[in-house]
């Protein structure tokens, strides 16, 4: 994953980092998880620094191997990337664990 532009993780929201110490992150061993904080929680400025720091593509391929990534998340970037939501393993884990109640 090439980076585009000197970003840092104190440039993105605070609240997308609630639950974790955000000085701990690596933007470069850590980037599926900013990811994945930015499509599910990020404002549109955070959507445009992740955009700044890496490719659509190397979003779009990040985003396919996260097996929790939230529907709207998994299609809107299946969409921006022009990739198949089929191929997302959070599609694919969603259809091998239904709930009981669903038959």
């Amino acid at each position: 994953m090439k980076n585009k532009k000197n970003i840092s993780i104190n440039d993105f929201s605070s609240h997308i980092f609630w639950d974790v110490d955000k000085s701990m992150l690596d933007m470069e061993c850590n980037n599926r998880f900013l990811i994945q904080r930015v499509l599910e929680y990020g404002v549109m400025n955070d959507w445009e620094l992740l955009k700044q720091k890496y490719s659509i593509a190397d979003i779009g391929y990040e985003a396919m191997q996260i097996k929790d990534l939230d529907e709207v998340s998994a299609s809107f970037i299946a969409t921006i990337a022009d990739l198949p939501l089929e191929k997302f393993r959070c599609y694919t884990t969603k259809q091998l664990n239904k709930a009981h109640w669903i038959s």
